[in-house]
């Protein structure tokens, strides 16, 4: 089932404010519209519930669409705000842009100008909580790739850096660009021993393969040098299903004074 999106109409003529909200609402089971007449009572509601999407005129007597749409941005800058309207013009249609709406629409007349605008709401909400949903993602995967306690990695396929965690880098006093680009197993860490690359080149490729991978590893800091690391690289698979990048990280597994005791 999908999730409902609640839509907020302004209009200061009541009976086309009624009529928007009803024939919108019966072009999907998702839609829920309710129709304000006042911006400034518009405004209100939208403080005091949770909507989706703002679909409004232009031309009105208190607040015009888009002095309404420049309120609404001060408390919800990425609300989606339709500008339905019958003044229509280049010049409105720029400013509506440049202000910032998401969508401009001009009424037409007759019903099927209901179906387009309902089409142009339920994209405008997927859009935006597609978007949302992304950041919402990136911003957890952050705060696991940030982990003070681990070296992490995101590789490519081929075991080629594509970004590396601060507590890795600083453990060689190096900087990302010193490593992005490169096989991992070519860089500061795994110069310890031809083995220990020759070893992780194996658990890269089988990884790539699709396999969960384990093992432990020397791995050498300018602090302490060798530090011995529980090691995973994990696969990442995309839609389709076929891996896409690697993740490895690395644990401390000793007991070390100062810095690595912070990595266990």
């Amino acid at each position: 089932m999908s999730m409902p999106i609640r839509v907020l109409l302004v209009d200061d003529e009541p009976d086309l404010a009624e009529m928007a909200a009803q024939f919108v609402r019966r072009e999907g089971d998702a839609l829920e519209t309710h129709a304000e007449t006042n911006p400034v009572d518009a405004l209100g509601r939208l403080e005091a519930e949770a909507f989706d999407c703002v679909v409004s005129d232009y031309d009105m007597p208190t607040m015009n669409g888009l002095e309404l749409l420049a309120a609404v941005r001060e408390s919800f800058p990425e609300l989606p705000f339709i500008l339905f309207t019958g003044k229509g013009s280049e010049e409105i249609a720029s400013e509506a842009i440049s202000a910032g709406v998401t969508d401009y629409l001009q009424k037409e007349t007759g019903v099927d100008q209901y179906t387009v605008l309902a089409h142009v709401v339920e994209n405008a909400v997927e859009k935006h909580r597609a978007e949302r949903a992304l950041r919402e993602s990136e911003r957890r995967f952050e705060a696991v790739f940030d982990d003070p306690f681990s070296f992490i990695g995101l590789l490519e396929t081929d075991g080629t850096v594509i970004t590396i965690n601060r507590t890795a880098l600083d453990a060689i006093h190096e900087d990302a660009a010193a490593v992005e680009g490169e096989l991992f197993w070519e860089t500061p860490w795994w110069t310890i021993s031809d083995e220990e690359r020759e070893e992780l080149r194996r658990r890269i490729a089988a990884a790539a393969d699709g396999e969960f991978v384990r093992f432990r590893a020397e791995n050498l800091t300018d602090e302490l040098g060798p530090v011995v690391l529980d090691v995973i690289v994990r696969p990442v698979r995309g839609e389709a299903g076929t891996v896409e990048t690697l993740i490895a990280e690395g644990r401390s597994v000793e007991n070390h004074d100062g810095w690595s005791e912070a990595l266990r």
